[in-house]
């Protein structure tokens, strides 16, 4: 499921099931485990491999993915 405003890079894997919710972001060649669900306004680095639910405004690197920092309300609203 990918909902408006979810964009996907070139390259981006996704497992079965996977939710990606409203604004996130995932990067060119990340990969995502079935059945992960991604919160609004998340940001998937490249080369990322979730394996975890990604809460709402994570930044999520590396792999295995892990939380950067959560987006701040001025990064995400001006």
């Amino acid at each position: 499921v990918l909902k408006e405003g979810a964009h996907l890079a070139a390259g981006t894997i996704l497992g079965g099931d996977v939710k990606v919710w409203k604004r996130s972001i995932l990067g060119i060649g990340s990969s995502v485990a079935p059945g992960i669900t991604i919160g609004e306004d998340v940001i998937l680095g490249v080369g990322a491999a979730l394996m975890k639910n990604a809460k709402d405004r994570y930044i999520m690197v590396g792999n295995p993915a892990r939380k950067l920092r959560k987006r701040s309300d001025e990064e995400l609203y001006g």
